[in-house]
């Protein structure tokens, strides 16, 4: 399969200039506690999707996989029971 590349940075703008240096990636993966880190990256880069502390939404949900451009609005919109109907089909 493919080989997911994982970077280690020492400052969020080293990450987001990183990114902004290649072409687009189909993803990127944010693990923070922090809100405003979260938002910055957002909103200075572009994705296929991010998703933030989480590996596996991408591949639980095929909606995302459809629809890689609108994921993060998707997953901002949804909380509880929506996301385990929407993960579990029903």
């Amino acid at each position: 399969g493919p080989i997911l590349p994982m970077l280690s940075v020492s400052t969020v703008e080293d990450a987001i200039n990183f990114i902004l240096d290649r072409e687009k990636p189909l993803a990127v993966y944010v693990f923070s506690n922090d809100s405003q880190l979260m938002e910055k990256v957002s909103t200075e880069t572009s994705s296929g999707g991010m998703v933030v502390n989480d590996l596996m939404i991408h591949y639980a949900v095929p909606l995302l996989l459809m629809k890689p451009a609108t994921s993060m609005l998707l997953v901002r919109e949804l909380h509880g029971e929506n996301v385990s109907m929407l993960v579990s089909h029903a």
